[in-house]
């Protein structure tokens, strides 16, 4: 093989590795798959179900015991790792989570 059909196929698997690797970086905080409430917004429980449960079992959550810092440490240190949540609802969960 020549040189630059090794290179030309040493930079299309860097090329396919960093596109695999960026789809799983977003894959935990991809687009939800509940409805929406009526307000546009998804409730906690739906965050729960199209968000959390995309990387956890939803017995883990559920088993889960921890007051609002708690809660709040948890769920930043899951937008720290590609969750994807705005403000309001990060709020919404952590009162959801922490009330029950």
């Amino acid at each position: 093989m020549r040189r630059t059909e090794v290179r030309a196929k040493h930079a299309l698997a860097l090329t396919a590795t960093a596109a695999l690797c960026a789809a799983l970086a977003a894959g935990c905080g991809s687009e939800p798959a509940a409805t929406p409430d009526a307000g546009g917004a998804e409730t906690p429980e739906q965050i729960v179900v199209s968000r959390c449960t995309k990387c956890h079992d939803r017995s883990r959550i559920d088993a889960a015991s921890h007051d609002a810092e708690g809660w709040a440490r948890t769920i930043d240190r899951m937008i720290g790792k590609g969750a994807r949540l705005t403000a309001d609802e990060r709020a919404a969960l952590i009162e959801y989570l922490a009330g029950r």
